[in-house]
């Protein structure tokens, strides 16, 4: 039961990021960035290791939180430059639209504590998991 919790919050999590990796992309530009281009990429490998863990395969679980790990690292690096970028950009050029580094730095946080959060529940989960897969 609980291996299926975890695929649905992979999904979630994968579905979550490619939609949120297109609203970035849409809303500022249509030019591809290493977090977004990470974000489209960590999509479709969490919606494809929730099809594995439905079919539960014991890596798929460990492949899960690997990427969620990777990403809580690569989005916390990209928000705080995407932070300094922006309050930058309010300090020191005044005829800049603020908008397009704001919401960078929306998209970006937002992916990070959603990673942040489906880590931490797939360490709470890992353990009833791993006994599932066992049996």
């Amino acid at each position: 039961m609980n291996t299926q919790k975890t695929a649905a919050l992979i999904a979630f999590y994968g579905g979550f990021l490619l939609v949120l990796s297109i609203i970035y992309i849409v809303l500022i530009g249509f030019n591809l960035t290493i977090e977004m281009s990470a974000s489209l990429i960590a999509g479709l490998f969490s919606l494809s290791a929730a099809f594995f863990m439905l079919r539960r395969r014991s890596w798929a679980f460990w492949g899960g939180l690997a990427m969620s790990f990777l990403m809580i690292v690569l989005m916390g690096w990209r928000s705080v430059i995407a932070l300094f970028h922006f309050t930058d950009m309010i300090q020191n050029d005044k005829l800049n639209n603020p908008y397009d580094s704001g919401i960078a730095f929306m998209i970006v946080f937002s992916v990070f504590l959603l990673s942040v959060l489906t880590s931490a529940i797939q360490i709470m989960l890992a353990r009833s998991n791993a006994r599932e897969l066992n049996n």
